[in-house]
């Protein structure tokens, strides 16, 4: 990798896979505490977290050739799209229940003469 690119350009590849993945932790802990509907959230995070983790071995023990390198790409666009999910669903303000019909003060539901 450093051959190819240089050090500057290993050093901005490791910089973006870093942040990625601490963007996906934090994601993962702010989805935490999030409502019933949004609970799958946190162990998406905690997914994509352990896949971030994996490519990095992957990355320093294999060249990129080929496809491999369009994959770490691909993948690190999932985790950046998961971190913006996980942002707007913390940002959604909580729907209050529905109101329940209130029942009618008149049997039959005839209006009383005025």
């Amino acid at each position: 990798m450093a051959l190819d690119s240089g050090l500057i350009g290993s050093g901005l590849f490791v910089a973006f896979f870093l942040s990625t993945m601490l963007a996906v932790l934090r994601a993962t802990r702010l989805a935490s505490p999030l409502p019933h509907r949004a609970a799958a959230l946190d162990n998406v995070g905690r997914g994509l977290a352990a896949g971030l983790a994996g490519i990095a071995v992957t990355i320093a023990t294999v060249s990129s050739i080929g496809v491999i390198s369009w994959l770490y790409w691909a993948y690190a666009g999932i985790c950046v799209a998961y971190v913006r999910v996980v942002q707007a669903e913390a940002a959604r303000k909580p729907q209050p229940p529905p109101r329940q019909a209130t029942p009618d003060p008149i049997p039959g539901g005839r209006r009383a003469p005025q």
